[in-house]
């Protein structure tokens, strides 16, 4: 018998998993299955000419995140590192730690109607902003009505 490590998450994250893929449609949550991964909040948002993904990153230098497209599947990884205290120096000591390092992860599936060659990533304040916009044969178009005359 393996012995695993605990992830107080999983559950949790499974359940919005589930809750993703009633309530998002095409936006469906990817997990690699059994690998424990800080829960990293994101908004999905959705204009008639693109789809913005925010994601809270506090605390990440932006050098350790990595954002890729392939096989229609978005995928967002990095890691946040702790910052480093000498204990044989004087100086501040840990008392409690509450807040998550290590190693993150994050895929989503990319509907068609997204152009995936033209995603374009912005960091900024511990937000990566993440701009998909949609093929331009998906965009609403006006079309005009000719009146011919009697």
């Amino acid at each position: 018998m393996a012995i695993q490590k605990w992830d107080p998450f999983y559950e949790i994250d499974r359940l919005h998993e589930e809750m993703d893929k009633v309530f998002n449609g095409g936006w469906q949550v990817r997990r690699a299955s059994g690998t424990p991964s800080c829960a990293v909040p994101v908004d999905i948002l959705e204009s008639p000419r693109e789809v913005l993904i925010k994601v809270e990153l506090p605390g990440v230098n932006p050098a350790d995140v990595e954002v890729k497209v392939e096989d229609g599947v978005l995928s967002i990884t990095g890691e946040k590192k702790p910052e480093s205290v000498d204990e044989k120096k004087e100086g501040p000591q840990y008392l409690r730690v509450e807040r998550y390092y290590g190693r993150f992860s994050r895929s989503f599936v990319v509907p068609r109607y997204v152009d995936s060659a033209a995603v374009q990533a912005e960091y900024e304040a511990g937000i990566l902003t993440l701009k998909l916009p949609k093929r331009e044969e998906t965009q609403p178009r006006k079309i005009d009505v000719k009146v011919k005359a009697r």
